[in-house]
């Protein structure tokens, strides 16, 4: 597996990034799916967030297929760092290289805390919902159940419950 970061706006690369976001999401009937506009306007060169934030955007590779994707970016002078956009196949080796590499980017950069998920949309997916959690509202940040479990073996814990 090969990992691949970048920090400025590359659109071959945010390409990928929301075709392996769209395919994992495709059987989910209450995502929407993505469009390279849609980053462009958070990390595109005319982003207006371009002089607040430091990013830096992960691919994670299996024989040229992506196989995880994420974003950690963090306002300049903070310690804590907001991991969102994140997929990943059923795959804890996957997962592990890419928290390694966003814990190893967040060490360089002193950060002291990663949160997550944290992805922009009108529910601004702080959360996410259990396995079994009923019923999801329409455009509600819903993910594979699968995401809970390699959350918790890369090293993640749950901080609140909202029920």
């Amino acid at each position: 597996m090969e990992i691949v970061s970048i920090n400025e706006w590359n659109n071959d690369f945010f390409q990928k990034f929301v075709d392996f976001r769209n395919k994992i999401h495709k059987d989910i009937v209450t995502s929407f799916p993505e469009t390279i506009q849609d980053y462009e306007k958070y990390f595109g060169p005319s982003s207006p967030f371009l002089h607040d934030y430091f990013w830096n955007a992960f691919l994670v590779t299996d024989k040229e297929n992506v196989v995880a994707k994420a974003i950690l970016c963090w306002r300049k002078g903070s310690d804590t760092a907001n991991l969102g956009f994140l997929d990943w196949e059923n795959s804890f080796p996957a997962a592990e290289k890419l928290i390694s590499a966003l814990k190893e980017l967040g060490n360089a950069h002193k950060l002291k805390h990663i949160k997550s998920p944290v992805d922009l949309n009108f529910y601004v997916k702080y959360r996410i919902r259990l396995p079994g959690g009923g019923k999801p509202f329409w455009g509600e940040p819903i993910y594979p159940d699968y995401y809970h479990e390699l959350f918790q073996k890369t090293g993640f814990q749950a901080v609140d419950f909202t029920r």
